[in-house]
């Protein structure tokens, strides 16, 4: 639960060393809070910094905690409660409000890091010697559970590996990787008493360091003894080891690595990761829908240290020596570097992007002082030259909360997630329709705009514009490919290659390529169907659709399932007619981000504004859209576990069902299919929820309800999301 690194959360100040520090043990100034605080590690003096980012002041210092000389901080969900890890073996739990030591434990020989549970119940501390994992109760610092990371080695039956890359993961659970062992492992302490493990063997050469991504789902590990990295996707059914970017890492290359890079500091940045290249002197950009190399950007030196403002639009680099007194910035759109800063004399030590006020911070080393002790400087930073608006997300395992930018100081603080799911459909129907979705919020219309941009930026949001109702214009079919395991990436980028393609997910079933195709015709759906099936060598199942029930995906990401009858809009809808085309086409492809946008719209169609909205007002009204709003991305808000349930019925029973099931909880897809050789079963149904468990739960639930039970069904869980995009029925229509 990193919250804050240990550079702590900083606001816009100089120097540790220009701060005027206050007793070590004074009580908390009244009025603080636990997120006005942060911590800056003393290294070479073994102390805390206690600093006030509201304030911009130093508050104190906290001495006492042994050798610091490697040392981490994690913090309890609170904010306010720190644990220190030295390298010692000694942890700490410190008091950040009052600045008091509440508890001490010599806990290892040698320790480099911890993690803190999901649920904040449990401290674990990664140990060097003896070679390990202890978990700690957080409140009492009692030992609960002591897990030797033994392993079979030649001749050594029994040896203890070093433990890095310690991370924690939902459901009182702990990853980690053994460097000695070659192994990674995962411990579950739903049973402090009696830990579960799960091990991954052989998972490549001396893993060194390692991390969970951002959205909980990867844990990446650094392989030092060869090239490349392991990878486990978190939320497969089974997890198991895929490796990944064989060519990452020294290989042949001569130049001399002076620092191995921290995976910790990696940046992830929209659907790209940057990562600093060992041994070479640039920085990799990978896709992480694909986890391919797509780019590299030349930077000043050997990389240690690759880190991303909170909005992605930036990543900070810092660098080995001889670079070390050098700190470079690259744009993440247009991969160019931005900046580059030296300061001679002054050794860059770490990169910290703040998750609340949107400065950049480097930590730095003093040479003329002799010690290793770190200080802090504000790194120039260029979108704070330029004022521009930002709206910053605190990273994974945080409360989500999502507040604006220093330079807009008077919008109030809002949660973007609850926000962006309210605003799913029903978009006013007025000249400035995001001042009226800001109004009950107390946002103005330019930060309603900055905070769809940023769900833009990081995934979350697809566009806001239209879903049209099946029948108002063009057409769509399911299709499914059976296709060997070792060729389905090449086959799924086969797919995704036609722009028709909106949607591409494997699935747990012999066929296990399902994808969607749309098209303004017949004729233009068969003809991409046949280039698949063609450029694959591989037949298709065709499933077009009979009936609709039920038709949601707009559905609350927070609120659990429940029965509700079906909307309106999973009739067929009345045909759009070809004047109102374009205007469709503009309307799929999103909703400009301007004050204005039926105004802005209306002007390239050569309709006026109130012409576009009354026209928009009646498909609402009729059908035609099925809803105008923020279209999400349901994986990025943790919606990642879905399942398609096929059952097969008899053609008479088919509505009957079908009605019967689109209003059980949980169904936000419902509809029947025609059947294809092979392939009897013709009722669907979607359900979409965090776990594969609630997900299989509300199957069987719905099944029953429906009184499907004893039918013949197929339940297929999606297993990888290769295309994700809103279907293109007007395209042949845009102006």
């Amino acid at each position: 639960m990193k919250r804050r690194t240990a550079l702590g959360a900083l606001g816009a100040f100089g120097a540790l060393a220009g701060l005027v520090p206050l007793a070590g043990c004074a009580s908390a100034p009244t009025g603080v809070g636990s997120g006005d605080l942060g911590v800056v590690v003393g290294r070479a003096s073994g102390t805390l910094t206690v600093v006030n980012t509201s304030q911009k002041a130093a508050l104190g210092t906290i001495s006492g905690l042994g050798d610091l000389s490697h040392a981490s901080v994690v913090y309890a969900r609170d904010g306010a409660t720190a644990f220190v890890f030295g390298r010692d073996g000694a942890m700490t739990k410190v008091n950040i409000l009052t600045r008091r030591i509440e508890g001490r434990v010599q806990q290892a020989g040698n320790s480099i890091g911890g993690a803190i549970s999901a649920d904040g119940t449990l401290v674990a501390a990664q140990n060097y010697q003896p070679g390990g994992i202890k978990v700690f109760d957080t409140q009492t610092l009692t030992l609960v559970a002591d897990i030797p990371a033994t392993f079979d080695a030649p001749g050594e039956p029994g040896k203890r590996s070093r433990v890095v890359g310690l991370a924690e993961l939902p459901g009182r659970r702990f990853i980690y990787s053994l460097f000695d062992a070659d192994q990674i492992w995962i411990a579950d302490l739903s049973q402090p008493g009696a830990p579960r493990l799960t091990k991954f063997t052989n998972v490549g050469r001396q893993p060194y360091d390692a991390l969970v991504t951002p959205d909980g789902r990867h844990y990446i590990a650094g392989l030092f003894g060869e090239d490349g990295l392991a990878m486990i996707d978190l939320w497969a059914a089974e997890p198991e080891v895929r490796r990944i970017l064989g060519g990452y890492g020294r290989g042949q290359e001569p130049l001399p690595v002076f620092k191995m890079p921290h995976l910790r500091g990696w940046a992830v940045a929209g659907r790209h990761a940057w990562l600093p290249a060992i041994g070479r002197h640039e920085v990799l950009v990978v896709d992480t829908e694909t986890w391919a190399e797509v780019a590299r950007v030349p930077v000043a030196g050997q990389p240690v240290f690759v880190m991303a403002q909170p909005d992605g639009r930036q990543v900070w680099v810092n660098f080995a020596v001889p670079d070390y007194h050098r700190v470079q910035v690259i744009a993440t759109p247009t991969r160019r570097r931005q900046d580059a800063r030296a300061r001679r004399g002054r050794a860059a030590h770490g990169v910290h992007a703040q998750g609340r006020g949107g400065v950049d911070l480097v930590a730095r080393r003093e040479p003329r002082l002799g010690d290793r002790q770190r200080e802090l400087c504000h790194a120039r930073h260029a979108a704070h030259r330029r004022a521009e608006r930002h709206l910053l997300r605190q990273p994974r395992g945080a409360a989500g909360a999502v507040t604006m930018d220093t330079a807009v100081r008077a919008t109030p603080a809002v949660d973007a997630q609850m926000l962006l799911n309210a605003w799913q459909r029903d978009l006013p129907l007025v000249a400035r329709p995001f001042d009226a979705l800001g109004a009950p919020h107390g946002l103005a219309g330019a930060a309603v705009r900055d905070l769809i941009v940023a769900g833009l930026r990081n995934g979350q949001v697809s566009r806001i514009g239209a879903v049209f109702g099946i029948g108002a214009g063009g057409t769509a079919m399911l299709c499914a490919l059976r296709v060997p395991g070792a060729d389905l990436e090449r086959v799924a980028a086969i797919v995704n290659a036609e722009p028709g393609v909106n949607h591409n997910y494997a699935r747990e079933h012999e066929w296990n390529l399902w994808f969607v195709v749309a098209a303004a015709d017949v004729t233009a759906l068969l003809a991409c169907v046949a280039r698949i099936e063609h450029a694959t060598g591989l037949a298709a199942l065709r499933l077009p659709m009979r009936c609709a029930y039920r038709i949601d995906l707009g559905f609350d990401l927070f609120e659990a399932p429940r029965a509700s009858a079906p909307r309106r809009h999973a009739r067929s809808a009345e045909p759009v007619p070809p004047a109102l085309r374009p205007l469709a086409a503009r309307l799929e492809e999103g909703i400009p981000l301007v004050d204005r946008p039926f105004a802005a719209i209306a002007a390239t169609l050569g309709m006026s504004e109130p012409a576009v909205i009354e026209a928009l007002r009646g498909w609402c009204e009729d059908g035609t859209l099925r809803r105008l709003g923020v279209v999400l991305r349901h994986h990025e808000f943790g919606i990642a576990a879905n399942a398609m349930t096929v059952f097969e019925v008899a053609e008479g029973e088919a509505d009957t069902f079908g009605r019967r099931l689109a209003t059980q909880p949980g169904v936000t897809l419902c509809y029947r299919r025609a059947s294809a050789p092979g392939w009897p079963y013709t009722l669907y149904c979607m359900i979409h929820g965090r776990e594969r468990a609630s997900v299989q739960r509300l199957i069987d639930d719905a099944t029953r309800g429906a009184g499907l039970d004893g039918r013949p069904r197929q339940v297929l869980f999606s297993t990888r999301r290769f295309k994700q995009t809103g279907g293109r029925y007007f395209a042949g229509a845009a102006p």
